[in-house]
């Protein structure tokens, strides 16, 4: 069995750390852990000896084999335990619930397939911890016994308590005589059918790993595959079972007609799930396994030694399918090198990169599917999406949900010399949309930045700005009630005894990177993943009374502000006025302005929600 867990965990930290060169708010992002329990880990590396002057390797504890079964199959995670025989499910389940308790799980929906016994021992094996969800619901019906089905009711229950959720079960027959039969059932069924409905949104997936056979454990009941059934699947190739699903050597569906006859999670709903984690070893489910990573079905694996071992062969044996003729050599081999000491994430982004930079792939241009790179370069599926995640952070790719992934335009250039909210203000072809106009109450906030009460009277305006049609940011401006004048969204900043649209003469920004709530990334046309830039302005008179606080959200990925002077220019000044003449754009002199990151709200530069 493994070392206990927090000495594993202070290991895997420390080696990302110190050997990787990952910065502490990767790792937290990586292990789903607050960045301060990533600084504990590592001081605790250091006091137990694991970190002196290198990072010395602790027995029972393969980070190298993990790390490796990482790079190969873009898991972002691994866990890799020295157990084998009758203890094997026991010390995966435990092992997995160590994950559990260790990564900051916050779901929505968590998937849960209770028949499976390496699960059971996992949720067997959990302790309290602070990881929660909405909803655990059951992902596959009734299989095995009544015994079995009894027990695995049970789990469920177990597992949602631990996660202070509501448990779904799916008391339907997992597999049925045929396809009419599910179709009935799930006419007259509603608790099935919101089971299923649940389904379609699965934050985390509990991923059950089987071979081609009918399990011993399920073989006394009436509702699983008969094995004539099984059969069918093997001679179509399948050379493993992924929640009952069948998939093939390169963790493709194997299509068979049985689909249709299980109650229960899909394939499609797995491949949209956010996070899937797995815990499977065993010499019956070397092929099996291979073929789920292989196939990009999961995101963490806990594994046994020998079955990690297997997994890492240059050229893993295959175990003969009967009825099924050898494939053929690939005419074209696939254009990275699996031998060698880069990973292949990092070939794959290389070899994007150049198709854009070279001109291969136009502005514009939508690229290849995720499942086209998979068959293209033979990598997982977390492989592709973590490489395209990566070149959307660099600009170069952008994605449109329901069309695919296309060339990004880059971001529109500004000139260093001028403020934010003036370099959006001269970017192309602008328009402005009014969205409202109206005098509200002062929220807390904006009641702060205004120094006035909560609850008095401002004039709000919110205006949705757009570069050659496309929304690019989106200005909420609040003024103080007794300054309000004029109605038409173009207002001016300029107290009561000030001719409208002159000048202020100070300014206070703050710049932020946030999350869009829901309204926000549907009218800037982005996911509510993707970080905004916020911009906070406070603009104040000569007399130090604010006139005007403004929140501007900015869609980072299609404007890029720079700061700076260009040597022999002039400072943006407090007179420079927006090419309309109307909305005076004002700022302090360059050694007064402030761009402070983390401001507001105490984000401390991350990427958060907005309240």
């Amino acid at each position: 069995m493994s070392r206990p867990a927090p000495t594993r965990l202070a290991m895997t930290v420390a080696r990302a750390y110190h050997l990787r060169g990952l910065r502490q708010a990767e790792i937290a992002e990586r292990l789903s852990m607050s960045q301060t329990r990533v600084s504990r880990l590592l001081q605790q590396a250091e006091s137990e000896g694991i970190v002196r002057n290198a990072v010395v390797p602790t027995p029972g504890i393969f980070s190298e084999i993990e790390e490796q079964l990482e790079d190969r199959f873009g898991l972002s995670q691994c866990h890799v335990v020295d157990t084998s025989g009758e203890e094997l499910i026991h010390d995966l389940g435990a092992v997995l619930a160590t994950v559990v308790e260790n990564s900051s799980v916050t779901a929505g929906t968590v998937g849960y397939p209770s028949w499976s016994r390496t699960l059971t021992a996992m949720v067997d094996a959990l302790q309290p911890n602070c990881a929660k969800a909405q909803h655990v619901v059951e992902l596959l019906g009734d299989l095995g016994s009544p015994t079995r089905q009894h027990a695995a009711t049970d789990s469920t229950r177990r597992l949602a308590s631990e996660l202070r959720a509501e448990p779904v079960f799916l008391r339907a027959p997992g597999v049925l005589p045929s396809a009419q039969a599910r179709r009935t059932l799930l006419e007259q069924d509603p608790y099935a059918r919101r089971a299923l409905s649940l389904m379609d949104d699965l934050d985390l997936a509990f991923v059950s790993i089987a071979e081609v056979a009918v399990p011993a454990h399920l073989a006394d009941g009436d509702t699983f595959y008969r094995p004539e059934q099984v059969e069918l699947a093997r001679s179509h190739g399948a050379v493993g079972q992924i929640c009952l699903r069948f998939i093939d050597r390169q963790g493709k569906p194997v299509p068979t007609g049985l689909d249709d006859m299980i109650v229960g999670v899909t394939l499609d709903h797995l491949a949209t799930a956010r996070q899937r984690w797995a815990a499977a070893g065993g010499p019956s489910k070397w092929e099996a396994i291979r073929a789920a990573l292989v196939g990009g079905w999961l995101d963490i694996l806990v594994t046994d030694k020998e079955t990690a071992d297997f997994l890492l062969r240059p050229e893993p044996s295959t175990i003969p399918v009967v009825g099924v003729p050898p494939e053929e050599p690939s005419a074209a081999p696939f254009p990275l090198d699996r031998d060698g000491s880069t990973p292949l994430y990092v070939q794959l982004a290389d070899v994007l990169r150049s198709k854009i930079q070279d001109g291969e792939w136009l502005p514009e241009q939508k690229i290849p599917s995720e499942k086209e790179l998979i068959r293209t370069y033979g990598i997982s599926r977390m492989t592709v999406w973590k490489v395209l995640n990566q070149l959307v952070g660099e600009d170069l790719l952008y994605r449109v949900q329901g069309k695919g992934t296309f060339v990004a335009q880059g971001p529109i250039g500004a000139q260093a010399t001028l403020g934010v909210r003036e370099q959006l203000e001269r970017m192309g072809d602008t328009t402005t949309r009014v969205l409202s106009n109206e005098i509200v109450a002062a929220e807390p906030t904006v009641a702060r930045h205004l120094r006035i009460e909560p609850g008095e009277q401002v004039h709000r305006v919110r205006r949705l700005r757009l570069v050659d049609g496309e929304a690019i940011s989106l200005h909420t401006a609040s003024f103080p009630g007794h300054l309000a004048h004029g109605a038409d969204g173009q207002r001016s900043t300029g107290g009561p005894d000030r001719e409208p649209g002159l000048p202020a003469t100070r300014i206070e920004e703050s710049l932020e990177s946030v999350l869009p709530t829901a309204e926000e990334a549907k009218l800037l046309r982005t996911r509510r993943t993707s970080p905004l830039l916020l911009l906070r302005q406070q603009i104040g008179d000569d007399r130090d009374q604010v006139v005007e606080y403004s929140e501007i959200l900015i869609r980072g990925d299609r404007f890029r502000p720079e700061f700076g002077n260009r040597p022999g220019e002039e400072p943006a000044g407090p007179d420079h006025l927006s090419p309309n003449g109307r909305i005076p754009i004002v700022g302090r002199p360059a050694d007064q302005q402030e761009v402070a990151k983390g401001r507001g709200g105490g984000r401390g530069g991350r990427s958060s929600p907005r309240r």
